[in-house]
């Protein structure tokens, strides 16, 4: 009887090494079959939409090879937990710091993303949407300009009018001297019929706005958050009114 139990015993701790080798010897193959080098970095857990404060509960560690890892990923969470999102983030994407914006710094500026601008331009309660605008919205600029124009046969002067959606989907950075992602209005100017609306900007689409506040009537539209869109509208002209 002890005989058997001895060899039952044996046969089992015989068992257990040929798994453990086996199982060795898989994944020394496994290593041979796949030359690639991975690395663990930090990607979003779910969709995080733009100016939405991350938590540690929307990010996730991924191992991906590192030929896939993006320039500027970032692998330690500690350095996004925090931050807000400058752009729509969707679900496993890798972060990279050109996509976070830091608003607990001391500086303004700091609340630019890089490559982009900021440039002010005046509203009033009528082409800031009636003061609904807050820090963090995203708006189209629409520009009216007029002009006159002599024809060089004729002793006619006419105008020259156009509309047009000419930048969309800019994100607002501050209302007056408010920079904080919040539903509260900045009581600065509140009585006034004025305010100072804050765009982030390429430059390019800088030089446009400053042409156009200098030259035209500027007037914004508010966009719901979710609305990413982009739409060639080609400009309104008087006659366009006029024709159905």
């Amino acid at each position: 009887m002890k005989g058997s139990k001895r060899l039952i015993l044996l046969s089992i701790l015989i068992g257990i090494a040929t798994v453990f080798a086996v199982y060795t010897f898989i994944q020394r193959e496994i290593s041979r079959m796949d030359p690639a080098t991975y690395s663990e970095i930090v990607v979003a857990n779910s969709d995080i939409q733009a100016r939405t404060k991350i938590t540690a509960d929307m990010l996730k560690k991924e191992r991906i090879q590192d030929e896939y890892i993006l320039p500027g990923a970032i692998r330690d969470e500690a350095q996004i937990v925090g931050k807000y999102a400058a752009v729509k983030i969707v679900e496993s994407e890798q972060i990279i710091n050109d996509r976070l914006v830091d608003l607990d710094r001391t500086f303004f500026s700091y609340k630019v993303p890089l490559g982009y601008v900021a440039i002010t331009i005046p509203v009033d309660s009528v082409s800031g949407v009636a003061d609904q605008i807050r820090p963090g919205d995203f708006v189209d600029v629409f520009v009216y300009l007029s002009e006159k124009e002599v024809s060089s046969e004729t002793t006619y002067i006419f105008n020259l009018e156009a509309s047009t959606d000419m930048l969309q989907n800019v994100l607002v950075l501050s209302v007056d001297r408010s920079s904080e992602i919040t539903d509260e209005q900045s009581q600065e100017n509140a009585q006034e019929d004025s305010r100072k609306i804050t765009l982030s900007l390429e430059p390019k689409d800088a030089e446009k706005l400053v042409f156009a506040n200098q030259t035209g009537y500027i007037h914004l539209a508010l966009r719901n958050p979710e609305d990413e869109t982009t739409i060639e509208t080609g400009g309104t002209i008087r006659q366009d009114i006029i024709n159905r």
